[in-house]
């Protein structure tokens, strides 16, 4: 297991005007996810939603790769891909996203 290198979480968000701020529990900026620009059509307070909700996600990310890893460790990742459908399960996901998170390249 590698040593985790991010900043360590709980994350949480802020939400300003234009933009909506990922902070550490020291009040340190993770992350700043500004106005998304949509195309012609688009509703402002649909954009709005969409800003929050990936700022949210970001937030959140050292707990989902933290209990990938616990599940891991417990040896609850099993692969139950299809034989013709490699990396489709639930178990192959995760360890790709845990193995992404620690620098692998995808």
């Amino acid at each position: 297991m590698t040593e985790t290198k991010h900043t360590p979480g709980p994350y949480s968000v802020r939400e300003y005007a234009a933009e909506v701020q990922v902070i550490d529990p020291n009040l340190r900026e993770i992350a700043l996810v500004r106005r998304i620009i949509g195309t012609s059509g688009e509703c402002p307070t649909e954009l709005r939603i969409k800003q929050v909700a990936n700022a949210r996600l970001l937030a959140v990310a050292p707990q989902l790769l933290e209990a990938g890893q616990m599940l891991e460790r417990g040896g609850m990742l099993a692969c139950l891909c299809p034989d013709d459908r490699w990396f489709t399960c639930g178990g192959c996901l995760m360890r790709a996203a845990i193995a992404k998170a620690a620098g692998a390249q995808p």
